[in-house]
């Protein structure tokens, strides 16, 4: 195939893509763009090839999220870059969502420029917004139940304690009495056995009254999985692994990142108590822009007709467990703005899925 003839057929390529593509030159030029690309971004082809990228975006604070992306492409020399940016159009002043993928041009070693698709997903952003709010909107109704548990557990707790201190405190005075038969000795340690037992339910049920509303700011992903695991190696002298890129662990929440370490910790605890030795932490972006952080053990699982109740006040199937810190870790996330589910495949273990909207590192 002669020169001309590949020419035309580059051309034709780029012409008919329904994506929108620019080439951008290490020195900040668009080298390449195509039709598409000046329907979404809103400038004719003669303007974006005869000024820079800086030129063009730089100066419009209202888009520095699309120019944050190449500029995060460029600082971290990332390949396969995906993001979803909001943009406005500065011909019609339309509210856009674009998603981004972006990669680098090379010659051997050396760094020549950036290649950038660009999709409008402006209507699949709004459908999905529309699903987020009616999330939200259960997520509201589990939250009320939830707060209405906080205050009765709040009262049984303040209720049932001193009783109980008083029933275990007296029995203590007897079990000192050297009249006491073997008979009526082991009935008491059992009373103060099951005296303890209870006090420990009322504990756990009176610390998750207690739970404060979170304190949110803006959490490095990868910080705090770093938190994560290094309280995890404390408690259980157990290293999760981790599978995600320096990309993903870069992005932010937003959250109170003691209260989500907390939550975490009870999917932690909730591994360990039912056998697993192993965990791993995967974090994925999805193609909306959520982010999802995955805990998966390699205990024995959860049983099908157990997955709908464990996140229930008081579930369990450990012995001498209380069952109330899957409740917790879920009213947790709910009230950062995010969302948990889990599954269980027969014979592979348990896989909790965090999911939380995107942030900006700054604020």
């Amino acid at each position: 195939m002669d020169e001309s003839l590949k020419q035309a057929v580059t051309r034709n390529i780029l012409e008919s893509m329904a994506l929108g593509l620019m080439v951008v030159g290490h020195d900040g030029e668009v080298v390449v763009v195509n039709p598409a690309l000046t329907s979404i971004l809103g400038y004719t082809m003669e303007e974006l090839t005869t000024s820079s990228w800086g030129g063009l975006f730089f100066s419009r604070d209202e888009n520095r999220e699309f120019n944050d992306a190449l500029m995060e492409v460029i600082s971290l020399e990332l390949v396969n870059f995906h993001r979803r940016v909001p943009y406005t159009n500065p011909r019609t002043n339309s509210q856009m969502m674009l998603s981004l993928v972006s990669s680098f041009l090379r010659e051997g070693e050396e760094l020549t420029g950036v290649v950038l698709l660009v999709e409008d997903v402006t209507e699949a952003h709004q459908r999905l917004q529309r699903e987020r709010r009616l999330l939200w909107e259960r997520n509201i109704l589990q939250r009320e139940r939830a707060d209405g548990l906080k205050k009765l557990a709040l009262s049984v707790a303040h209720q049932v304690r001193n009783p109980i201190m008083s029933i275990a405190g007296f029995t203590q005075r007897l079990l000192k009495s050297e009249q006491l038969s073997e008979n009526a000795r082991e009935k008491l340690e059992i009373i103060i056995e099951e005296s303890g037992k209870l006090e420990k339910t009322v504990k756990t049920v009176a610390d998750y009254a207690s739970l404060a509303p979170p304190v949110k700011g803006r959490v490095e992903v990868g910080g705090m999985i770093d938190d994560i695991r290094r309280a995890t190696q404390e408690r259980y002298d157990l290293s999760p692994g981790v599978d995600s890129n320096a990309a993903l662990l870069a992005l932010c929440i937003a959250g109170d990142r003691t209260q989500l370490i907390r939550a975490a910790m009870h999917i932690v605890d909730n591994a360990v108590e039912a056998g697993a030795d192993g965990l791993k932490i995967h974090v994925s972006e999805t193609a909306d822009g959520d982010i999802f952080i995955n805990f998966t053990d390699n205990g024995p699982g959860i049983g099908h007709d157990e997955l709908p109740y464990i996140f229930d006040p008081f579930y369990t199937t450990k012995p001498h467990a209380v069952g109330m810190g899957l409740t917790e870790a879920r009213h947790i996330i709910l009230d950062n703005q995010g969302d948990i589910i889990a599954e269980s495949p027969p014979g592979q273990g348990a896989t909790f899925h965090l999911n939380f909207p995107v942030a900006p590192c700054h604020l």
